[in-house]
């Protein structure tokens, strides 16, 4: 926390005691960079709001508190480390106190104190308002519309970030990839049901484990291992790099992952 006071603090002595900051010296605000950066940041405030998202989704017990926490805080530091443009430097500082709102609000919740929670809302629509205006500006200098932004980054993710992130995983032990049938995880679990289309499939397993084994528990439909109707046996005390076939007349099933101590990832590929 004094950690971020300080740079709080500093960005504040640099804003105010460097008037031509925004705007006023085109050589600051080349519209590439900044349409660089604006990109770069929203791709990280995407990744808070769906996170944020899961969270209350999921109902997570305030145990789980300080992993989100960490979550946000590596989010804010990426915003922060990010190459930037000086005529960002408001958006940035905007920024960096919604997030320390952010952070806030959840310890005041935790704490079941309500004209706390009350105060930070008030502030995230106060924070979010400065931000909207710094970026009003920034757009102008890219010569992006409110549309285009939309359009352009409103859907980002940063490079290398997926949910859920390393933080929460054990909070979230498996998920199914969006648009696939593939899911990964970490630990024993069993999944929600999915319907297999018709079709033959190669299933492709990776793990940080040496003797994974996934089942798998057919619940509708007829689908089965290889060649053998009576095979549910995906994988058996396997590690990385194996390979199973799956034939389906379209089934639905609940997929088991048992003796998993690290992450894995569940890999299909139709083959007709």
């Amino acid at each position: 926390m004094r950690t971020l006071l300080f740079i709080l603090v500093t960005l504040s002595l640099l804003m105010t005691s460097g008037e031509q900051t925004y705007g006023q010296d085109g050589d600051d605000c080349n519209p590439q960079e900044v349409s660089e950066w604006m990109a770069q940041r929203q791709a990280w405030r995407n990744a808070t709001t769906e996170t944020w998202q899961q969270i209350a989704d999921a109902r997570l017990s305030f145990d789980a508190m300080p992993s989100w926490l960490d979550e946000f805080h590596i989010h804010m530091q990426a915003i922060a480390d990010l190459a930037r443009p000086v005529c960002a430097d408001e958006a940035l500082l905007w920024t960096f106190y919604y997030y320390d709102a952010m952070g806030r609000f959840w310890v005041c919740a935790a704490q079941k104190n309500d004209s706390c929670v009350t105060e930070m809302y008030e502030r995230f629509d106060f924070y979010g308002e400065q931000i909207e205006v710094a970026l009003t500006l920034l757009k102008e200098i890219a010569g992006i519309t409110d549309e285009e932004y939309d359009t352009l980054y409103g859907e980002l993710r940063p490079d290398g970030w997926t949910w859920p992130p390393d933080t929460l995983r054990e909070y979230f032990p498996a998920t199914y990839i969006e648009g696939t049938l593939d899911f990964e995880g970490i630990g024993d679990f069993v999944s929600d049901p999915v319907t297999i289309p018709k079709g033959i499939y190669r299933v492709s397993l990776e793990t940080e484990d040496t003797q994974l084994s996934v089942d798998m528990v057919v619940i509708l439909g007829e689908c089965y291992v290889g060649n053998s109707s009576w095979d549910t046996g995906v994988f058996s005390f396997e590690g990385n790099g194996a390979q199973s076939l799956i034939t389906s007349e379209e089934c639905d099933v609940i997929w088991q992952v048992t003796d998993a101590d690290g992450f894995f990832k569940i890999s299909f590929g139709k083959m007709n």
